[in-house]
């Protein structure tokens, strides 16, 4: 028993606990917040992709009816508004690749995680005595 316990004892006016009586502490694992996340990725990759298609559609009939207008009419502004169109459109395609690419970033990042452990700034806390001895005995054991 350390000294330390001894005093606290002494100071407490405590019987001694025997460690062996002590209930064991069983470390469970956190709960990971995160069970469905690959399911709840490609869901909403799902969806996002669902809604922007529907989206380039319903802008491509709209860019129809808009382009008609503007022949029929003739004003700047009604072609204003189908470039304005034209471009949201253009867009909104880009942001099909986006989201393939940030897909496939995330699917990389997870495979990479899960295959690779590197150590970059290790860290020994402790005297330069034990530092001696553990270097001794990693030579040893290169050694033979």
């Amino acid at each position: 028993m350390a000294k330390f316990d001894k005093n606290m004892e002494q100071i407490f006016d405590v019987a001694p606990v025997e460690t062996d009586t002590l209930p064991k502490v069983i470390e469970e694992k956190p709960p990971i917040l995160f069970d469905n996340l690959e399911k709840d990725l490609m869901t909403d990759y799902e969806k996002t992709r669902e809604n922007l298609d529907e989206l380039i559609e319903r802008g491509k009939e709209a860019l129809e009816d808009i382009l008609s207008i503007a022949k029929d009419s003739e004003k700047a502004r009604d072609f204003e508004v189908a470039a304005t169109l034209i471009k949201t459109i253009t867009d909104t395609n880009q942001s099909i690749i986006d989201l393939h690419k940030k897909i496939r970033d995330i699917a990389n990042y997870k495979q990479q995680s899960e295959n690779n452990t590197t150590i970059k700034n290790a860290l020994f806390v402790g005297s330069t005595t034990e530092l001696s001895k553990l270097v001794k005995e990693l030579n040893m054991k290169d050694v033979n």
